[in-house]
Parts: C-alpha cells; structure tokens; sequence
C-alpha cells in the first residue's frame, strides 16, 4: 500500500487502464508439459470475430441463395445471372461513394455558393448515371432471364436487404 501512496493519480490511472487492456486484449497462454520433459507453451486467444472477408462471402453466398430461392432461377440462371448482378453492385457502390464524397465536402469544408452549385450539379448528373445504368442492366438481365424473374429478384434483393436490417437491429437490442 505504501507504494500507491507515493504515486501521482494520473499515473495511478494510466496504469490501471493499462492493465485494464493488457488483460482484454493479451492472449491466454497454456503450457502442456511434453513427454521428454519440454515444456511448450500455446497462446489461447479468446474467440473471435469471423474475418471480413469471410463473413463477405458468408452474406454474399446467403444474398444469393435467397434471391434465387425467391425469384425462382435455376443453377444454371443463376450461374450467368449472379456475376452481372455483383458487376451492377460493385459500379452503383463507385457512383453512390462519389455522391457521399461530394455531399461530406459541404460538412468538411467552408464552399462558396458558386462551389456548391457546382456541387449540386455533380451529384445530379451522377444519380442521372446510376439511372442509366440500372436501365442498361435491367435490358441486360432481361436477356439472360425472363422479365418475371427480373422483377422478383428486384423484389427479392428488396426483401433481403430489409430482413438483413431487422437482424442487425434485432442482435443491438
């Protein structure tokens, strides 16, 4: 006790949060003795979450499942469907990107009216492109699959997107 008393508070707290995450974030260590008498210690880490990347495949395999499921394609549809799909998603995620870039310039920096028209300008002809593009897609799809199943898989992406939104919230609470 006569230690503590000779150290200045701050310290006294640095070294307790200190310990603090020394604890939650050093890994366990087991130590199992060998039958030649060696002794091997073994880190336990605590479990983790599933990589990114991991848990990506798991949600993407699962968005696929469903879409196909409720939009009724076959394996072979959906062999030649699926890759236009995700070429859509990954080009409508650069052009939503560019959209929030412009719109967070506004919050981020002092602009002049004149910058923000021209802003504002951007962000429409960008939201103009993405229009273009879901209508390029859709004529694309329309090829590969019947115009029914195009609409129950918009429905269907839809539907998905908000049970995925409910299980979050549901997992918060």
């Amino acid at each position: 006790m006569a230690l503590t008393n000779n150290l200045p508070p701050h310290f006294l707290r640095l070294l307790a949060v200190s310990f603090f995450f020394a604890c939650m974030y050093a890994p366990s260590v087991s130590a199992t003795t060998a039958d030649d008498g060696s002794v091997k210690w073994t880190a336990i880490r605590p479990a983790q979450k599933q990589p990114r990347d991991d848990r990506h495949k798991e949600r993407k395999k699962m968005f696929e499942d469903f879409v196909a499921r409720e939009a009724g394609l076959t394996k072979e549809e959906a062999a030649v469907f699926f890759p236009l799909l995700h070429e859509f998603h990954m080009q409508q995620r650069d052009i939503n990107r560019k959209i929030r870039r412009a719109t967070r310039r506004v919050q981020q920096e002092k602009l002049s009216d004149r910058e923000c028209s021209k802003l504002l300008d951007e962000i429409v002809r960008l939201k103009r492109s993405s229009v273009s593009l879901e209508e390029k897609y859709i004529h694309m799809w329309e090829q590969k699959i019947s115009p029914a199943k195009v609409l129950k898989v918009i429905d269907a992406e839809h539907r998905f997107g908000r049970q995925m939104f409910r299980r979050v919230i549901k997992q918060k609470k």
